[in-house]
């Protein structure tokens, strides 16, 4: 069940890169969904709310990827770490307000900690700087 596992969550993170977020929205997430977007302090639910979450990282940086550096599993519990980059080139919405396309790159270090069952995601908390994030896009020094 763990490989089954880790393949879901690396083809989730392959359909981000190739901007599938419906179709795994619909594939690979659970209608009960609660994925926690920890630094944000913002939870997203179903299928809608991983599109949500996700597209607003597309949307602010429409030039963005992840790299996945390391994939653990445990039964129905995955541990994830990537790098994801991007140019700000879009509106980037957070709890605080929207910030306006700056042009500059980002680069951040991610740790997502993911459950599943029946091969669908149906609990994620995701983990990143968000300082690091906002300095690298010139809104805090």
């Amino acid at each position: 069940m763990a490989t089954g596992n880790t393949q879901v969550v690396q083809d989730l993170y392959e359909a981000f890169n190739k901007r599938g977020i419906d179709r795994a929205a619909d594939t690979m997430i659970a209608t009960n969904l609660e994925w926690v977007s920890v630094p944000l302090g913002i939870t997203f639910e179903g299928p809608e709310g991983y599109k949500q979450f996700v597209g607003s990282w597309a949307a602010a940086m429409p030039d963005s990827s992840v790299e996945v550096k390391s994939i653990v599993a445990n039964g129905d519990s995955v541990a994830a770490e990537f790098t994801g980059r991007g140019t700000h080139t879009g509106t980037f919405s957070t709890p605080a307000g929207d910030i306006p396309p700056t042009g500059r790159q980002v680069e951040l270090q991610f740790c997502e900690l993911l459950q599943l069952k029946d091969g669908k995601v149906v609990r994620a908390h995701t983990y990143f700087d968000s300082i690091t994030m906002l300095r690298q896009l010139g809104v805090v020094a």
